[in-house]
């Protein structure tokens, strides 16, 4: 699966760019830490694990200067475990969206 989040498109609370560009930054650290730990497994951690986060590409503006969102490519075997695993990442949920408004798309559409 594909799924794109972009910040304007997504966001509930009508931010201005400048804002979204700023939580953007800030929230990129937790980002990444949240597909790893997705990645992540062990006897203690991430045991029942559905969703395995192949890539994840920051999306930056045409001026190649300000980050508008991300893109995650996913592996599972259930679009339901996708919606569940995408509602705990860091930067949707300070977006306040919800998952059914994110695009989501299967390998197999895009090829």
């Amino acid at each position: 699966f594909i799924a794109l989040v972009f910040d304007k498109a997504l966001d509930a609370h009508g931010r201005a760019w400048d804002d979204l560009v700023e939580d953007r930054i800030v929230d990129t650290g937790k980002h990444v830490r949240w597909c790893r730990e997705a990645n992540l497994y062990n006897e203690t951690v991430n045991t029942d694990s559905l969703v395995d986060v192949r890539k994840s590409y920051q999306v930056l503006s045409s001026c190649a200067t300000r980050p508008i969102g991300h893109v995650l490519i996913l592996e599972s075997a259930d679009l339901v475990h996708i919606k569940s695993f995408l509602a705990t990442d860091p930067v949707v949920q300070k977006l306040g969206c919800s998952v059914e408004d994110i695009p989501l798309y299967r390998w197999r559409h895009i090829k």
